[in-house]
C-alpha cells in the first residue's frame, strides 16, 4: 500500500482554494461589505441630522422675522403718530403748550390706539425671543437678547416722548433706536445660513425693511414742519441724512435681489410712480425749507403727506411680506428635505444592519450550540 506523498496532517491539494469556495467566505465578504455602507450611511445620518436640526433653527428664525418685521412697521407708525402729536401741540416757537389743542388731543387718542396695536406683536416678538437660546449662534442669541432688552425700555421711551419737555427729535431718536435693534436681529438670519438663497433674500429683505425705515423716518420730520410750520433745530439735517442713507439702501438692495424680487418691488409702487411722486414733494420740502423760515407758503397740507408717505409704506411694505415668505417656504423645504434624508439613511442602516445579522446567521448558530454543548 503506496504512502501518501503529503505530510501527515498537512492539507490536502486543492484543500485551501476548497475553503475559499466555501458558503463561508462568501458570507464574510458580504457583511464585510455592508459594515463598511453602515459606517458611510452613519456618517451621512450625523450630517443630515445636523442639516435637520439647522433648518428647523433657521425656520425659527425665519418665523420670528415676520413678527420682527411688523412690530418694526407698527413702532414706526407709532414713533411717527407721536411725532405729529408733538406737532400739533407745538407752538410758533417750536416749544409745546402745557394744554393740548382738540387736533392734538385727536392725534394722542391715535397714539394710544397705535400702542394697542404695536404691544400685540411685542408680546408676540417677546415670546419668540425666548426661545433663542442653545444651538443658535451667537451673534444670533446676542442679538435677540439686545432685541428684548429694547422692548423692556419700550415703555419709558414711550413716556418720554409724551414728555411736556420732549423734543420731536429726541423722541424720533428713542424711537429709532428700538426699530434698528430689531432690523438688526432681523438681518442676522442670512448669514447663519449656508443656503445662497436663503443669504441672499435675507439681505434684500433687510435692505426693503431699511428702505421702509427712511420712509417712515421722512413721513414724521416732513409732517412735523408742515403742521408746526418749520423744521425744529436740526431737523432738517436729519431729513436730508436720512434721504441720503435711503438712496444708499436702495442702491444695497439692488445688489442682493434678484431680478424678478427687482421686478415685485418696482410694481408694488406703482413702476416707482409713488416713489416718485413722494421724492418730488419730499424735495420740494427740503429746498424750499432751506431758504424759507416757515412753510405755511409751501402750499401742502400734512395730511396729504402723511397719507401719500404711508401709501408708499404700505407698498413697500408688500414687498418685504412677499420676501419673508420667500424665506420662510425656503427654510421649510430645506427642513423637509432634511428629514427626508435622515429617514432614508436612518432605513438603509437597518436594512444594512438585518443583511449583515442574516449573513453571519450561520456562524452565530454554530458558537451558541458549541457554547450550550
Amino acid at each position: 500500500m503506496s504512502q501518501s506523498s503529503y505530510p501527515v496532517g498537512a492539507p490536502a491539494e486543492g484543500a485551501v482554494t476548497k475553503d475559499w469556495l466555501s458558503p463561508r467566505a462568501p458570507r464574510l465578504l458580504a457583511a464585510g461589505l455592508a459594515m463598511a455602507f453602515v459606517l458611510v450611511c452613519a456618517l451621512q445620518l450625523g450630517t443630515s441630522v445636523q442639516a435637520t436640526q439647522a433648518d428647523g433653527r433657521l425656520e425659527t428664525l425665519a418665523g420670528l422675522s415676520a413678527k420682527v418685521s411688523a412690530l418694526a412697521y407698527g413702532l414706526e407708525a407709532e414713533r411717527d403718530d407721536t411725532i405729529w402729536f408733538i406737532a400739533r401741540s407745538a407752538g410758533p416757537d417750536g416749544v409745546r403748550s402745557k394744554t393740548m389743542s382738540a387736533a392734538a388731543r385727536s392725534e394722542f387718542q391715535t397714539v394710544r390706539q397705535q400702542y394697542a396695536a404695536t404691544d400685540k406683536w411685542a408680546g408676540r416678538v417677546e415670546a419668540g425671543l425666548s426661545a433663542i437660546g442653545t444651538g443658535y449662534p451667537a451673534r444670533v442669541v446676542l442679538a435677540a437678547r439686545s432685541a428684548a432688552a429694547e422692548l423692556n425700555f419700550l415703555a419709558s421711551v414711550r413716556r418720554a416722548a409724551r414728555s411736556p419737555g420732549t423734543a420731536a427729535l429726541d423722541a424720533l431718536e428713542r424711537y429709532t433706536a428700538v426699530i434698528n435693534v430689531l432690523l438688526a436681529l432681523e438681518n442676522e438670519i442670512g448669514p447663519n445660513s449656508n443656503d445662497s438663497q436663503v443669504m441672499a433674500t435675507v439681505s434684500a429683505m433687510s435692505q426693503v425693511s431699511r428702505i421702509q425705515q427712511e420712509f417712515s423716518i421722512q413721513r414724521g420730520l416732513i409732517v412735523y414742519g408742515l403742521t408746526a410750520g418749520s423744521f425744529a433745530p436740526n431737523m432738517l439735517r436729519s431729513l436730508q441724512a436720512s434721504i441720503a442713507d435711503q438712496y444708499s439702501d436702495i442702491d444695497q438692495f439692488e445688489n442682493f435681489a434678484s431680478t424678478r424680487q427687482m421686478q415685485d418691488f418696482q410694481t408694488a409702487l406703482g413702476s416707482d410712480w409713488y416713489a416718485d411722486r413722494f421724492r418730488a414733494l419730499e424735495q420740494t420740502v427740503s429746498h424750499y425749507a432751506q431758504s424759507h423760515a416757515s412753510m405755511n407758503g409751501l402750499g401742502v397740507a400734512p395730511d396729504e403727506w402723511f397719507g401719500n408717505s404711508t401709501e408708499l409704506m404700505s407698498k413697500t411694505r408688500s414687498v418685504e411680506l412677499r420676501l419673508n415668505a420667500e424665506v420662510t417656504q425656503r427654510a421649510d423645504s430645506l427642513q423637509r428635505s432634511a428629514v427626508t434624508t435622515t429617514a432614508i439613511f436612518s432605513a438603509a442602516i437597518l436594512l444594512l444592519m438585518a443583511a449583515i445579522l442574516w449573513l453571519l446567521r450561520p456562524f452565530i448558530t454554530t458558537r451558541w450550540r458549541r457554547h450550550r454543548a
